[in-house]
């Protein structure tokens, strides 16, 4: 399978979901069943240290495997999951990222997709809780 080009943009101080259908070269579903899922976003490639991780292993999940039709057995789609959390800690302009799939004994390890990731700042500031 070839990966997918997709950017995005995250707003601070929001709960965001991108819901992103996989699809092989023939555009038909592509079941991930038993794959587990892990994203970095950083400043560039090169980057050291990211900006920030989701992952379908970690508690709560952040990458959640999902179906597009109900009626079949086929997981073919995921949800990435940016919690309120997550977004008000973040300061950048741009970053980039990549999502890999992979099996438990990461003798599988897939590029799915990869792209650039652009804040929304926001202006108003929550009250504390």
């Amino acid at each position: 399978m070839s990966f997918q080009k997709y950017d995005f943009s995250v707003t601070q101080q929001t709960t965001e979901s991108y819901v992103i259908e996989i699809k092989d070269e023939l555009q038909n579903p592509r079941d991930m069943t038993g794959f587990d899922f892990y994203l970095q976003c950083r400043q560039s490639p090169t980057s050291e240290s990211d900006i920030f991780t989701l992952s379908s292993t970690g508690t709560p999940a952040t990458i959640v495997l999902g179906q597009t039709d109900t009626n079949t057995s086929v997981f073919d789609q995921i949800t990435l999951l940016l919690t309120h959390d997550l977004t008000s800690g973040l300061d950048f302009d741009k970053g980039v990222y990549d999502l890999l799939m992979y099996n438990t004994a990461r003798s599988h390890v897939e590029l799915l997709m990869s792209g650039t990731v652009t804040l929304k700042r926001v202006v108003t500031r929550l009250p504390a809780a």
